[in-house]
């Protein structure tokens, strides 16, 4: 199966992690670790997020804007936290 980065294959697997977090979240809810009421899909999106962010900055790329800045600046338009 041929896709790119924006292609099918990919949107099954971040469709696939978000639906595992999702899932968790509600195995955490009837644990009470968190509330109930909570929106989880809206919050199962808020932590995909974060992964794919996480994802981004482990990148060859986001090391050697981290190094170009060791401040963790970019000239102070952004700023970029190393991992």
């Amino acid at each position: 199966m041929k896709t790119n980065a924006c292609g099918f294959a990919s949107n099954r697997l971040l469709g696939g992690i978000e639906a595992a977090l999702k899932q968790a979240l509600r195995v955490a809810a009837t644990q009470e670790q968190i509330s109930a009421g909570a929106d989880f899909g809206g919050l199962a999106n808020i932590l995909l997020c974060y992964i794919i962010g996480r994802w981004q900055l482990n990148t060859p790329k986001a090391a050697s804007l981290a190094n170009r800045w060791p401040n963790g600046r970019n000239n102070d338009r952004c700023s970029l936290s190393p991992v």
